[in-house]
Protein backbone atom coordinates (compact mmCIF):
# COMPACT_ATOMS: atom_id res chain seq x y z
CA UNK A 1 0.00 0.00 0.00
CA UNK A 2 1.29 3.38 -0.93
CA UNK A 3 1.50 6.03 1.76
CA UNK A 4 0.86 9.66 1.09
CA UNK A 5 1.55 12.53 3.47
CA UNK A 6 -0.57 15.64 3.48
CA UNK A 7 0.49 19.14 4.32
CA UNK A 8 -1.69 20.52 7.07
CA UNK A 9 -1.79 24.31 7.30
CA UNK A 10 -1.58 25.64 10.88
CA UNK A 11 -2.55 29.14 12.03
CA UNK A 12 -0.57 30.55 14.97
CA UNK A 13 -1.19 34.13 16.13
CA UNK A 14 -2.22 35.31 12.73
CA UNK A 15 0.64 33.61 10.87
CA UNK A 16 -0.01 30.76 8.49
CA UNK A 17 2.68 28.11 8.53
CA UNK A 18 2.88 25.12 6.27
CA UNK A 19 4.01 22.03 8.14
CA UNK A 20 4.90 18.68 6.82
CA UNK A 21 7.59 16.12 6.32
CA UNK A 22 9.79 17.89 3.85
CA UNK A 23 10.65 21.10 5.71
CA UNK A 24 10.42 23.29 8.75
CA UNK A 25 8.42 26.44 9.13
CA UNK A 26 10.07 29.83 9.50
CA UNK A 27 8.64 33.30 9.91
CA UNK A 28 9.98 36.38 8.25
CA UNK A 29 10.25 39.50 10.45
CA UNK A 30 8.23 42.16 8.75
CA UNK A 31 8.93 44.97 11.22
CA UNK A 32 10.31 45.52 14.70
CA UNK A 33 10.52 48.35 17.21
CA UNK A 34 12.50 48.87 20.45
CA UNK A 35 11.85 50.83 23.62
CA UNK A 36 14.18 52.10 26.34
CA UNK A 37 13.45 50.82 29.87
CA UNK A 38 14.62 52.77 32.91
CA UNK A 39 15.17 51.00 36.23
CA UNK A 40 15.10 53.25 39.30
CA UNK A 41 16.96 51.92 42.34
CA UNK A 42 15.71 53.70 45.46
CA UNK A 43 18.19 55.13 47.96
CA UNK A 44 16.67 53.11 50.81
CA UNK A 45 17.61 53.51 54.43
CA UNK A 46 17.81 51.83 57.80
CA UNK A 47 14.87 52.00 60.20
CA UNK A 48 14.17 50.67 63.68
CA UNK A 49 10.79 49.99 65.29
CA UNK A 50 10.84 49.41 69.05
CA UNK A 51 7.23 48.28 69.29
CA UNK A 52 4.78 49.38 71.97
CA UNK A 53 5.17 50.65 75.53
CA UNK A 54 5.59 47.78 78.00
CA UNK A 55 5.21 47.13 81.70
CA UNK A 56 7.67 44.70 83.24
CA UNK A 57 6.50 43.13 86.47
CA UNK A 58 8.29 39.87 87.29
CA UNK A 59 9.65 40.41 90.82
CA UNK A 60 12.62 38.68 92.42
CA UNK A 61 13.63 39.62 95.96
CA UNK A 62 17.36 39.65 96.75
CA UNK A 63 19.38 40.77 99.80
CA UNK A 64 20.51 43.81 97.80
CA UNK A 65 16.98 44.84 96.81
CA UNK A 66 14.41 43.83 94.25
CA UNK A 67 14.88 42.86 90.61
CA UNK A 68 12.00 43.69 88.30
CA UNK A 69 12.23 41.99 84.88
CA UNK A 70 10.32 41.05 81.76
CA UNK A 71 10.32 41.03 77.98
CA UNK A 72 9.95 44.25 76.03
CA UNK A 73 8.13 44.49 72.70
CA UNK A 74 9.88 43.02 69.65
CA UNK A 75 12.37 45.35 68.00
CA UNK A 76 12.69 45.24 64.21
CA UNK A 77 15.56 46.68 62.17
CA UNK A 78 14.98 47.01 58.42
CA UNK A 79 17.83 47.84 56.03
CA UNK A 80 16.80 48.76 52.47
CA UNK A 81 20.04 50.46 51.39
CA UNK A 82 20.87 47.68 48.88
CA UNK A 83 24.52 47.68 49.95
CA UNK A 84 26.75 45.28 51.86
CA UNK A 85 27.07 47.44 54.96
CA UNK A 86 26.19 46.16 58.39
CA UNK A 87 24.46 48.01 61.18
CA UNK A 88 24.65 48.23 64.96
CA UNK A 89 21.69 48.54 67.31
CA UNK A 90 22.32 50.26 70.63
CA UNK A 91 20.11 50.83 73.65
CA UNK A 92 20.11 53.61 76.19
CA UNK A 93 18.17 53.56 79.42
CA UNK A 94 17.04 56.74 81.12
CA UNK A 95 16.18 57.32 84.78
CA UNK A 96 12.98 55.78 86.15
CA UNK A 97 10.82 58.50 87.72
CA UNK A 98 7.94 57.80 90.08
CA UNK A 99 4.56 58.44 88.48
CA UNK A 100 2.85 61.44 90.05
CA UNK A 101 6.18 62.84 91.27
CA UNK A 102 8.04 61.93 94.37
CA UNK A 103 11.45 60.96 93.09
CA UNK A 104 13.16 58.35 91.01
CA UNK A 105 14.85 55.01 91.49
CA UNK A 106 18.29 56.05 92.67
CA UNK A 107 21.16 53.70 91.97
CA UNK A 108 19.11 51.35 89.78
CA UNK A 109 20.92 49.26 87.22
CA UNK A 110 19.09 48.32 84.04
CA UNK A 111 20.22 45.43 81.85
CA UNK A 112 18.87 44.73 78.37
CA UNK A 113 19.59 41.39 76.71
CA UNK A 114 18.59 40.12 73.28
CA UNK A 115 16.99 36.78 72.51
CA UNK A 116 14.76 35.27 69.87
CA UNK A 117 16.57 36.85 66.94
CA UNK A 118 14.88 36.19 63.60
CA UNK A 119 16.86 37.47 60.64
CA UNK A 120 16.06 37.58 56.94
CA UNK A 121 18.05 35.56 54.44
CA UNK A 122 21.65 36.64 53.99
CA UNK A 123 21.94 38.25 57.42
CA UNK A 124 24.30 37.09 60.14
CA UNK A 125 22.97 38.54 63.38
CA UNK A 126 25.30 38.64 66.35
CA UNK A 127 23.14 39.36 69.36
CA UNK A 128 23.82 39.81 73.00
CA UNK A 129 24.16 42.77 75.29
CA UNK A 130 27.69 43.89 76.03
CA UNK A 131 27.80 44.63 79.74
CA UNK A 132 24.95 46.37 81.54
CA UNK A 133 23.78 49.92 81.57
CA UNK A 134 23.44 52.04 84.64
CA UNK A 135 20.73 54.67 84.59
CA UNK A 136 21.27 56.89 81.55
CA UNK A 137 23.90 54.46 80.19
CA UNK A 138 24.26 53.08 76.66
CA UNK A 139 25.28 49.69 75.30
CA UNK A 140 25.26 47.65 72.09
CA UNK A 141 22.47 45.05 71.84
CA UNK A 142 22.75 43.75 68.28
CA UNK A 143 25.08 43.99 65.31
CA UNK A 144 24.62 42.67 61.81
CA UNK A 145 27.02 41.93 59.00
CA UNK A 146 24.67 42.09 56.06
CA UNK A 147 24.55 41.39 52.36
CA UNK A 148 22.12 43.73 50.63
CA UNK A 149 18.60 44.40 51.86
CA UNK A 150 17.76 42.68 55.14
CA UNK A 151 15.73 42.81 58.32
CA UNK A 152 15.97 41.37 61.81
CA UNK A 153 13.52 41.11 64.69
CA UNK A 154 14.60 40.42 68.24
CA UNK A 155 12.95 40.34 71.66
CA UNK A 156 14.82 42.35 74.28
CA UNK A 157 14.46 41.33 77.92
CA UNK A 158 15.02 43.92 80.60
CA UNK A 159 15.74 43.75 84.29
CA UNK A 160 15.98 46.65 86.71
CA UNK A 161 17.84 46.15 89.97
CA UNK A 162 16.05 48.34 92.53
CA UNK A 163 18.06 49.14 95.68
CA UNK A 164 16.76 48.49 99.19
CA UNK A 165 14.78 51.44 100.56
CA UNK A 166 13.15 52.50 97.27
CA UNK A 167 9.54 53.58 97.87
CA UNK A 168 6.74 51.39 96.48
CA UNK A 169 4.94 52.67 93.39
CA UNK A 170 5.03 52.77 89.60
CA UNK A 171 8.14 54.17 87.96
CA UNK A 172 8.48 55.00 84.27
CA UNK A 173 11.67 55.37 82.29
CA UNK A 174 12.55 55.60 78.63
CA UNK A 175 14.44 52.84 76.84
CA UNK A 176 15.69 54.07 73.47
CA UNK A 177 16.84 51.72 70.70
CA UNK A 178 19.03 53.28 68.00
CA UNK A 179 20.53 51.91 64.79
CA UNK A 180 23.74 53.14 63.16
Amino acid sequence: MLSTKKLIPTVIAGLTLATGVAGTASAQVLDDDAVDVTVVIPAGGVTIDAGADTTISDVTATPAGTIISGDLSDVTVTDTRNVSLGWVTSVSVGDFAKEGGGGSILGATATVAVSGAKASQGLALENGFVGSTAAAGTGVVATAVALGNNSATFTPAMSVAVPVGTAAGSYTGTVTFSVT
